[in-house]
């Protein structure tokens, strides 16, 4: 898993506007530390414990959101995710699934609009 993982979220209100950005990130790691890469002393793609990606880069996601306080009852508000519909490195879902989570964005870009309501 990553060596570091960090969220920065700035958000502004103005009157019944409520905006924001997330910036979601982490750093480079690497897969499995019983395996070799072609970058790794030992590397043969013969032998059993040699892979060919075991290093997965850094990356940062942003999300936006904005919501609109109609009255004291109904709020509407939105969403984007993963604005920028950054995939996630090649093979990396095989590589880390069932490693303790993952920490890559598998949807790509995904929005919601909505209603909120307080009664």
């Amino acid at each position: 898993m990553p060596t570091w993982s960090g969220q920065l979220t700035f958000n502004y209100t103005q009157d019944a506007w409520n905006m924001g950005v997330q910036l979601r990130s982490f750093s480079a790691f690497k897969y499995d530390n019983a395996y070799i890469g072609p970058d790794e002393a030992g590397y043969d793609p013969t032998l059993p414990n040699s892979i060919n990606i075991r290093k997965f880069q850094p990356i940062i996601y942003v999300n936006v959101n904005a919501s609109y306080q109609i009255n004291d009852t109904f709020q509407v508000y939105g969403v984007i995710n993963n604005l920028q519909d950054k995939d996630p490195p090649y093979l990396s879902l095989a590589a880390l699934n069932g490693a303790g989570g993952n920490v890559y964005d598998w949807v790509g870009m995904s929005w919601k609009l909505g209603l909120r309501f307080d009664f």
